[in-house]
């Protein structure tokens, strides 16, 4: 199985996708899923505020000049591809695209429905520097740092460090059509994306204080993390053989939010077959969240949202009895499937099996596993 990662947006809203950082806003921790000048969540352009003294533009490759190191681990990541993937770019034919390309690009200047090409400047073409970076009139850098030396306006601080930072773009609700053509998003009665309060549910149940940024950016990695990280997901979900191989155990060790979360696509299958090609398989869990479009209160406009959510949630364990299989067969093979399109569009064949399923575990089932 390769390891390729693709973004995929198979609703009829352009989700975004991509994990997008910010210097935290004010209003960040108490209403971190609440549209702020600053992070806008796609409803209006971002707002940077003055320029640092002695720096004349926030463009990326100024940025490049003098870290060459974290400017090549961030051309690695997903941020500094966020507009240019190919089924990104797909999925905008189905939605707003200001909306969408608001998150993906957010310094963009063309918002439209455009496939930047390789010689377009870096802001058109995914998530950079001045994302995280910018604060009011001062690149932002971490505690200790001594910005004397550097040419231009320094603000040392742990905002670069707290998870409120990632909240800017990773808790925000869906897109809600109000009468006057106005974007709005849903309050946190119903989250697209819900991955920071997530967090914040399981520090408080764990005592556990590690930030997002300690797991995705170990070390200061600026290539970032997430589901591009296979070995990091392998390593992360763990089952396990129980009642004799009539069910399985499935959680996640050491994760700080729902698996899976953030993009509402994502799911985990837990599949069983009698070969161990599985020419045959058959899933017996679904591990995620589905969506339908409603009215949900107190909103007076009907947006999709969640109807069902069967994601794990942090430091849960879910036990999945594997039922009799049909015509006295027996199950021979199990193996946990991460997917990264959705049901819809895997039934109808849009995206290359190879593309949109990551298998994280498998294994042989003993023979008593049948009744």
């Amino acid at each position: 199985m390769g390891s390729r990662w693709l973004p995929l947006l198979a609703l009829p809203i352009a989700l975004a996708t991509v994990a997008l950082g910010g210097a935290p806003d004010a209003a960040e921790p108490t209403a971190p899923d609440a549209p702020t000048p600053r992070f806008p969540k796609g409803t209006a352009p971002m707002q940077l505020g003055p320029l640092p003294a002695g720096l004349a533009t926030w463009d990326a490759a100024t940025c490049a000049r003098c870290h060459p190191d974290e400017a090549e681990a961030w051309s690695r990541s997903g941020h500094a591809r966020a507009r240019t993937d190919l089924l990104f770019q797909a999925a905008l034919t189905q939605d707003r695209p200001e909306w969408c390309v608001g998150c993906h690009a957010p310094l963009a200047r063309d918002t439209g429905r455009v496939v930047p090409s390789a010689e377009a400047p870096r802001e058109e073409r995914g998530v950079t520097c001045a994302a995280c970076h910018a604060v009011d009139g001062a690149v932002a850098a971490g505690e200790g740092t001594d910005g004397r030396k550097a040419p231009h306006t320094v603000a040392p601080g742990p905002h670069l460090t707290d998870s409120a930072l990632c909240a800017g773009c990773h808790q925000f609700g869906f897109l809600v059509h109000t009468p006057a053509s106005l974007p709005r998003l849903s309050g946190p009665h119903q989250q697209q994306q819900n991955t920071y309060r997530e967090w914040l549910e399981w520090r408080r149940a764990s005592g556990d204080s590690r930030t997002c940024q300690r797991c995705h950016m170990p070390g200061g990695d600026h290539s970032l993390g997430g589901v591009r990280r296979v070995e990091a997901l392998r390593e992360a979900m763990r089952v396990e053989l129980v009642e004799g191989g009539r069910a399985l155990e499935v959680w996640a060790e050491g994760v700080g939010h729902a698996m899976p979360t953030g993009d509402v696509m994502r799911w985990l299958s837990v599949e069983v077959a009698p070969d161990v090609l599985f020419e045959r398989s058959r899933t017996v869990a679904r591990l995620g969240r589905t969506l339908a479009l409603d009215l949900w209160p107190p909103e007076r406009s009907p947006h999709l949202g969640v109807r069902h959510d069967t994601a794990l949630k942090a430091g849960e364990r879910r036990r999945i009895s594997l039922p009799t299989p049909p015509d006295g067969a027996a199950w021979t093979a199990w193996r946990l499937v991460y997917h990264l399109a959705s049901e819809s569009q895997e039934r109808e064949g849009l995206v290359p099996p190879e593309d949109s399923r990551l298998i994280l575990h498998s294994g042989l089932l003993p023979a008593r596993s049948t009744p």
